[in-house]
């Protein structure tokens, strides 16, 4: 069996900014209104569910609430650095130095819609762990409507 919670219709969302950094196009300074949906596959427990649909919305909405407003960092980048309270960003011909408070920083190499569907899977991936019946993940990060990740996860 599977369930779905989608991203969009229950306001599992967050705005970030962020840079790619490097990218022709969005190595700009730039932001999204972003949606995570969630599919799990599994099998019903002995209460009959996979799982609350209540508690799978809370743990995705904490997740989106860490992202929410912020700007968005890739901490792996070679081209950023994070000291003094403040994070300093190079993409091209660009510098941006942005507060650490207002900063998601993300353990990723880059905050494409992939690697941030990356890392949301794994704090996913870690809220579920020990759930046996629960047999495969799959997040969903949306970029403006329309503009998906899919990542597919055996948990």
């Amino acid at each position: 069996m599977q369930l779905e919670i989608d991203g969009w219709r229950l306001r599992l969302t967050f705005s970030a900014a962020h840079v790619m950094i490097g990218h022709k196009r969005c190595g700009r300074l730039h932001g999204h209104d972003y949606a995570i949906s969630v599919r799990l596959d599994g099998e019903p427990g002995k209460d009959g569910v996979i799982l609350d649909f209540g508690v799978l919305k809370d743990i995705v909405r904490g997740i989106a609430k860490e992202l929410d407003h912020k700007f968005l960092v890739a901490k792996r980048h070679k081209n950023v650095a994070i000291k003094n309270g403040r994070v300093t960003m190079r993409s091209g011909r660009s510098t941006y130095e942005v507060p650490l408070a207002d900063c998601a920083v993300l353990d990723i190499e880059q905050t494409s819609a992939e690697e941030i569907a990356s890392w949301v899977g794994r704090k996913l991936r870690a809220k579920l762990a020990g759930r046996a019946n629960l047999s495969r993940l799959q997040v969903k990060v949306e970029e403006g409507m329309g503009q998906s990740v899919w990542l597919s996860v055996k948990l």
